[in-house]
């Protein structure tokens, strides 16, 4: 999966999820890549097939770069997805991209 730019201009971001149809609850634990602290964000909506997280200044004040997110959705295995905080960096058109471009080594 390419990963997710989250900026000022992201509000909230929408995932895509499958066999959850039970689940109730959902949180987000967002940690960057070789760091030790994560932020924790519940779901703002939840459907059978797709998850919602609302962003705020805890996010966008975060120490630029890469970053990983775990979605864990009560009754589901949990999931990870890649993001991107902060800086400008081009990601390409892979994932690959984003991991070996000379762009994203500062961030």
């Amino acid at each position: 999966m390419k990963p997710i730019k989250i900026d000022r201009k992201v509000a909230k971001t929408t995932f895509h999820i499958d066999n959850c149809s039970q689940a109730d609850s959902a949180t987000i634990e967002i940690t960057r890549v070789g760091g030790s602290d994560t932020i924790v964000y519940p779901s703002l909506e939840l459907t059978d097939s797709s998850v919602v997280f609302m962003w705020d200044d805890a996010l966008y004040k975060a120490r630029s770069g890469r970053y990983q997110g775990i979605i864990r959705i009560d009754g589901c295995k949990p999931f990870c997805v890649p993001i991107h905080i902060g800086c400008n960096c081009n990601m390409g058109s892979s994932e690959n991209g984003y991991f070996y471009s000379q762009e994203c080594l500062e961030c």
